[in-house]
């Protein structure tokens, strides 16, 4: 394909931003960013350009660790309503697991709650069911991070910076604010940035957690 970043695989509906179709029965427009999240949509380089921008914001051994995972799909569709969905979604007649859906052309604070919300469900149970705000975690590493947060969360620092008093939508939030505003974040909740900065956004901290266990396995 002359992009060694890329496996492409389309079906005829629809034509990729390089190159030719790939005529693959049964895959309908299914862009595997190596080693991103999976991407689905009609290819484009908007979106192509929203998919790395996430990515590349975030330690290596985590983006390794989610594009491995079958789970945490990015879907970039403006007719989806925007979120992260725990939970299956039945899409033009695929099964999508645990769904990232995000128009082509949102927020980049509402896209980073997206993926804010995604990782809190994936380090507490590799979005099997609890979250890190539970105080629950995937691997002992994520556990004891999971534990460590808790009383971030009920001192409640950041509950006015960051409009919310739900432990979820305060997780999901505050890696919206790490990326895009990291130091109004570390003014209001000095703990919660740290907490932050030494956990989810950390590549050794993620070397750690893979090398415990892997969640494909």
């Amino acid at each position: 394909m002359g992009n060694e970043k890329f496996s492409i695989a389309i079906d005829n509906r629809m034509q990729p931003f390089y190159g030719e179709p790939i005529q693959k029965k049964g895959v309908v427009a299914v862009i595997v960013l190596k080693p991103l999240p999976h991407l689905i949509l009609p290819p484009n380089r908007a979106a192509h350009a929203l998919v790395r921008s996430v990515a590349e914001a975030l330690p290596l051994s985590l983006v390794a660790s989610w594009g491995t995972c079958g789970k945490g799909v990015m879907v970039i569709n403006r007719q989806l309503p925007m979120g992260y969905l725990p939970s299956p979604l039945l899409w033009q007649g695929y099964t999508l697991y645990n769904p990232l859906c995000v128009p082509p052309a949102g927020s980049a604070a509402e896209l980073w709650s997206v993926v804010g919300a995604w990782l809190n469900h994936f380090g507490g149970s590799w979005a099997e069911g609890e979250l890190l705000t539970d105080g629950q975690g995937a691997t002992p590493t994520l556990q004891a991070t999971a534990e460590r947060l808790q009383p971030i969360i009920t001192r409640g620092y950041a509950t006015t910076h960051l409009q919310t008093d739900d432990p979820a939508t305060l997780l999901a939030r505050a890696v919206a604010a790490y990326h895009l505003t990291p130091r109004d974040l570390a003014f209001a909740d000095p703990q919660l940035h740290k907490w932050l900065k030494h956990t989810l956004f950390d590549d050794l901290f993620w070397q750690k957690v893979n090398a415990e266990v892997s969640p494909a396995g």
